[in-house]
Order: structure tokens, then sequence, then C-alpha cells
């Protein structure tokens, strides 16, 4: 025998005491574990739903909590830069103190912002120090900027090109750390997605088998339980015609197999009563001939000793025929 014969003859003989131990169950039994497909498809669908949830809700979190603070807090880092410049230069048009508030309220906010990005964990795009340095020049050269005088407008100028720069690379360097955030937040939704795909159809799966499973045990217990019921009734039928040996019987061990074994145990007595009722005196409706030797045999077989008599009335016919049977 080839070795995928082997296999195949012992999946054979597995699946047959399978169904063989299955069918000695109850009819209780038989349901219950008809049952057992539909209960774990339900708990394997629940815990997998739970789990992707699960993944789902951290991901959700992950992009509230991280992505969407660093793209509104790096875009309003670039705003409150560039409003400290504007409040700068208004500073130093119309020298109120209004306008020196307003510049380090935004510098202020800025500082803020910067300190709810560092608060943030796994977040490795985001260099805090690095831009809390830049940020520092930044306002060193505006504060500078306070300092000179009008008559001096080389040194102006080269101080706005430098203001100018260190500010464009900021924003460059802010505008870095808001796309990267982005990238990640895209990044996390097509993780969302594909574990979405995924516990999709890995439930349509569960659902397929699980389906498979219970339509197979019920096919089973049903297809048992009919053939069981169309062999008692066939029994049943042989006994109201009068046959009494060699019936249907059911080899189950649930409740229809032990009624099968009672029915044939009935079918042994109706025969032994019928035996006994055609061989029965019509008149006295005492044993007869018939069932007085059977008696005589079994006696006899067993060699103890016995009596026997017999009685007659003499003439008895001539009375019956002048009177009749009744």
């Amino acid at each position: 025998m080839s070795v995928s014969g082997f296999i195949k003859s012992r999946v054979e003989s597995v699946q047959s005491r399978i169904v063989w131990n299955f069918l000695r169950l109850n009819i209780a039994k038989k349901l219950f574990m008809g049952y057992i497909p539909i209960t774990l498809l339900i708990f394997l669908i629940a815990a997998v739903s739970l789990s992707s949830l699960e993944k789902l809700h951290g991901i959700n979190e992950r992009i509230l909590n991280t992505n969407i603070i660093i793209i509104d807090a790096a875009d309003k880092m670039i705003d409150a830069i560039l409003a400290q410049e504007l409040f700068a230069q208004r500073y130093m048009v119309i020298h109120t103190p209004e306008m020196l508030e307003l510049y380090f309220e935004r510098r202020n906010d800025f500082d803020s912002l910067l300190e709810q990005i560092a608060g943030l964990e796994d977040v490795e795009y985001i260099n805090v120090e690095e831009i809390d340095g830049l940020h520092n020049e930044y306002s060193i050269l505006l504060n500078n900027e306070f300092n000179i005088l009008d008559d001096d407008p080389d040194r102006s100028k080269e101080l706005s090109v430098r203001i100018e720069e260190k500010q464009e690379e900021l924003v460059n360097m802010l505008k870095e750390v808001s796309d990267n955030a982005r990238e990640d937040q895209n990044s996390w939704t097509r993780r969302a997605t594909a574990l979405g795909d995924t516990a999709f159809k890995t439930m349509v799966a569960l659902c397929i088998i699980g389906t498979f499973l219970a339509l197979s045990a019920a096919v089973l217990i049903l297809k048992n339980i009919s053939r069981s019921i169309l062999l008692l009734r066939e029994a049943t039928e042989e006994v109201a015609h009068g046959h009494f040996d060699n019936l249907p019987t059911l080899t189950n061990q649930d409740e229809l197999g032990d009624l099968s074994r009672a029915f044939e145990e009935m079918a042994k007595r109706l025969k032994h009563l019928e035996e006994m009722y055609m061989d029965a005196s019509p008149l006295t409706h005492l044993p007869g001939g018939v069932a007085i030797e059977n008696v005589l045999k079994k006696r006899l077989e067993t060699s103890l000793p016995l009596s026997f008599c017999m009685l007659d009335l003499d003439n008895f016919k001539a009375l019956n025929d002048h009177h009749g049977y009744a």
C-alpha cells in the first residue's frame, strides 16, 4: 500500500470512529454536539472582533493623540513665528507696550506648543532640542533688532536678512515635522484599513467553516433520527400484519435504540400471546393441545418427576350439537 493510500485509510478509519461514537450518544447529547460548532463560531467571531476593535482603537488613539496634535501644533508654531516678526516690526515703528506684550505672548505660545510636542511619546521624527535652539536664536535676533538705531541701515539690513534666513530655516523644520506627522498618520490609517480587511476575511472564513460544521452535524443528526423513525415505522407495519420475526432493529445507543429494543421484546410477547390465543379453547379460553404439549416438552426436558392428568366428558359433543355453540 502506498503512503497516500495508507494515510487515506487511516483518515477514513478515524472519521468512521468519530461518526460511530457520535451515533452512540443519546438525542440530547447529539443536539448539544450539533450546537457546539455554532457556539464556537460565535466565540471566535467575538474574539476576532474584540481583538480587531482593540487594535483599531489603539490606532485611532495614536492618530488623535499624536499625529493630529503634532500637525496642529506645528501649524500654530509657524503662525506664532510669523506673528513674532510682525509684532516686533510694529513695535519698532510705534514703540507701544501693547505690541511688545503681543510679541512676548506669541513667543510664549511657541514655547507652550513646543512643550506640548515634547511630552508626546514614541515620536522619532521630532528633534525638540534643535527646534528650541533655532527658536531661541530667532528670538535673540528679533531682540537685537529692537536695539538697532535708525541711523544704521546697513546693520539693520544685515540683521533682517539673518532673521529671514533663521525664520525660513525654522519654518521649514516645522513644515517637515508636519509632513512627517501626516505621513505617519497615513501609515497608521493604512494599517487600520489592512486590519479591517484581515478581520473581515477572518470572520467570513470562520462563518463559512462554522456553517459547514453546523450543517454537517445537523444533517448527520437528522439523517440518523429520520432513519431510526423509518425503521420503527417499518417494524410497526410488520407487527400490524402479523409478522413478529426478523423485525428491523436499531443499533443506536440513544432513546430510539432503546425504543427499538423494547419494541422487539413487545413483538416477542405478542407472538407468544397470539400463539396462546390461537390454540386456546373457544369455550373455556384455556390453553389448548399445542400449549399443553409445549409445557410437557419443557417439563420432560428438565428430567424432573411430573404428573399428568387428562379429563374428558363422554357424549358432550351431542349436547353441544343440540344446544349450539352459544
